[in-house]
């Protein structure tokens, strides 16, 4: 078997008679990758939300198939510091599927959210709220639901100290799975319930608690509204008594993974649209609507890669909004008020890279993003990114017998263009296996680190050429 060196050798020497084909054009992109950091053992861990922590560091909330829990889940929450690194991680559940999905910082601790199965309180899955103190510790926990399979995506905490959830109920409701609301007190005491939708599947994946006290959940729907799929916005009272609810979507699939509360009284949810399911040619959908639920305007925007989808939304500081996603790598994307693109860009270490939350750092203009990352390594791992304004990022400069600075033709934070020609081509592979040391000394590493591993080597030239 060739070594990784023998075999960059063997590309040069037969440099003269390989194609290079593929032609990118150049975006520039205003946000870059800080440091990224990855948590979890040899089996699969997940990480679906994150909230900055009172110390600067930052906390996630996902589950983990690791050690004894090789079949089940646990739930799980990690604690890093300020660069990502773990300071330490607690897991949360019994012997069979738990899992953890969303979390808010209460006074000395957090309170998370998700679903359990070693712990139902009449036989099935429950919907699952734990609360900690500041170092992770269980303080209580507590199961909401009834015979049948219940579950919370999301959690906020409201001004008098108790919380709001919503996710998805079997056991409530008129269909196969509503929308579920479930507004808790301090102690984790149910105060009272709400479910909705049609005699179809149907779910809540996130929710924002308006200026009024009522509440606005985004998910999907499959009973109501035009299409098979639709976004659907439910809009509430206090108290969660329905004031409206309405479908959004432009072809025969269209999901909403979260929502956002602006200042106007509108709100702005994201997801994807899907028409043909079967061709995995999804794409991200927003939507912005006015107070009333009617749109103001709705948008797909495209990706430089074949599918993208938006998991999670969050205010920019010009107005705008930052949509994080897949998009056969961990997607960015940011949208102007009116809708129209400002940028996006693609992180691609692995096409199965996801962002499923994004939070604004506070006291920068940087941005904090949650996902999972699979590695052929290491199966599934959390993920933490942290994104500033690129002039925060070391530049990268000409090579050796160059005259133009390398660029970053797929926007996957890469810069595979090493000549600064505008084209991913074999020349490219050439400069690297010419310049490699050179690189190594002068270049942001990870802007040439092709495999990932932290530093500059011969099999970021082989991954390179992969990718011609």
């Amino acid at each position: 078997m060739l070594s990784d060196r023998d075999f960059c050798r063997m590309l040069v020497t037969v440099w003269v008679i390989t194609a290079a084909a593929l032609c990118i054009p150049v975006t520039a992109s205003p946000l870059n990758e800080t440091w990224s950091a990855m948590y979890g053992g040899p089996y699969m861990e997940n990480g679906y939300a994150v909230v900055q922590a009172g110390d600067g560091g930052y906390v996630v909330a996902g589950d983990a198939r690791s050690s004894d829990s090789v079949v089940s889940n646990d739930g799980w929450m990690i604690k890093t510091d300020g660069s990502g690194t773990k300071q330490w991680d607690r897991k949360f559940g019994g012997s069979r599927y738990d899992s953890l999905t969303s979390l808010v910082p209460v006074p000395d601790g957090y309170v998370l959210a998700g679903t359990t199965l070693s712990f139902p309180s009449y036989g099935g899955q429950d919907a699952w709220l734990i609360r900690t103190d500041s170092n992770g510790n269980e303080l209580w926990n507590h199961t909401y639901g009834g015979y049948s399979t219940d579950l919370f995506n999301s959690v906020i905490r409201t001004p008098d100290g108790g919380f709001t959830a919503a996710g998805i109920t079997d056991s409530y409701g008129s269909g196969s799975g509503d929308a579920f609301l479930v507004r808790i007190a301090q102690d984790g005491t149910e105060q009272w319930h709400a479910a909705f939708g049609g005699v179809k599947a149907d779910r809540a994946v996130s929710l924002a608690q308006l200026q009024d006290g009522g509440y606005i959940l985004a998910g999907s729907t499959w009973s109501l509204g035009p299409n098979d799929t639709n976004l659907y916005l439910i809009r509430t009272d206090s108290g969660g008594n329905l004031i409206w609810q309405k479908t959004y979507g432009h072809n025969i699939h269209t999901y909403g993974n979260d929502v956002l509360a602006l200042p106007d009284g509108g709100f702005v949810a994201v997801g994807y649209t899907d028409p043909y399911p079967a061709a995995g040619n999804r794409s991200v959908y927003a939507v912005r609507t006015d107070s009333a639920g009617t749109i103001v305007w709705e948008k797909t925007p495209g990706s430089v890669r074949l599918t993208s989808e938006g998991r999670s939304v969050t205010a920019s500081s010009d107005g705008g909004f930052v949509i994080t996603g897949g998009s056969m790598g961990l997607y960015l994307l940011e949208l102007n008020s009116d809708g129209t693109t400002s940028w996006d860009r693609v992180i691609a270490r692995s096409p199965n890279d996801w962002g499923t939350g994004i939070e604004p750092v506070s006291g920068t203009s940087g941005y904090i993003v949650s996902g999972l990352r699979n590695l052929p390594a290491n199966n599934w791992d959390a993920y933490l990114m942290r994104v500033d304004p690129a002039s925060t990022e070391p530049g990268v400069v000409a090579l050796p017998q160059t005259s133009a600075a390398p660029t970053d033709p797929d926007k996957d934070g890469r810069y595979e263009d090493l000549n600064g020609n505008g084209e991913m081509d074999f020349n490219d592979v050439v400069l690297y296996f010419t310049h490699i040391d050179w690189i190594a000394d002068n270049e942001p590493t990870g802007a040439f680190d092709f495999n990932g591993n932290g530093g500059i080597d011969f099999q970021d030239i082989v991954n390179l050429f992969r990718e011609l």
